[in-house]
């Protein structure tokens, strides 16, 4: 899938009550959908070898999109502000959810690799289909069929 240009969509501010489907390296990719009542994020898993979480392909209330220092981050990367809500190309997220159930002691997170890439979407994309073109494969992910 080509990225459609987006570099930065604030989800707090004016992007507020869009869809987008989030790239990386990976082929496993993460829908983020803010046209209902509250915020949702899916992870859909792709081809290859990638983990499975039993959360994968359902849609989970998004409580927080947090910036992600994994220690990689090269100086002008430190010295761009990054918010919370704020998802940029070239940086990782953690994805804060809240887990099925409502567990008020804990919540869960996803941190997927670093975004590459922003497609708005008008549509959420099927459900354990391919979700990147196969000149896209990421072989770090394993075999693929």
């Amino acid at each position: 899938m080509a990225s459609d240009g987006l570099r930065v969509v604030d989800l707090e501010g004016g992007a507020a009550g869009g869809a987008w489907l989030l790239l990386s390296a990976s082929s496993t990719t993460y829908a983020i959908d803010q046209r209902g009542d509250v915020p949702s994020v899916m992870r859909v898993r792709g081809a290859g070898n990638t983990g499975e979480d039993p959360l994968d392909n359902r849609w989970l209330r998004l409580l927080r999109v947090e910036p992600y220092d994994d220690g990689w981050l090269t100086p002008e990367q430190r010295a761009t502000p990054h918010e919370a809500w704020v998802l940029m190309v070239g940086r990782r997220h953690r994805l804060v959810y809240e887990l099925p159930g409502g567990n008020p002691l804990f919540d869960g997170f996803w941190v997927p690799r670093t975004l590459e890439g922003i497609e708005v979407l008008d549509e959420m994309p099927e459900l354990r289909v391919r979700t990147r073109g196969p000149d896209e494969v990421d072989f770090s992910d394993g075999p693929q069929s």
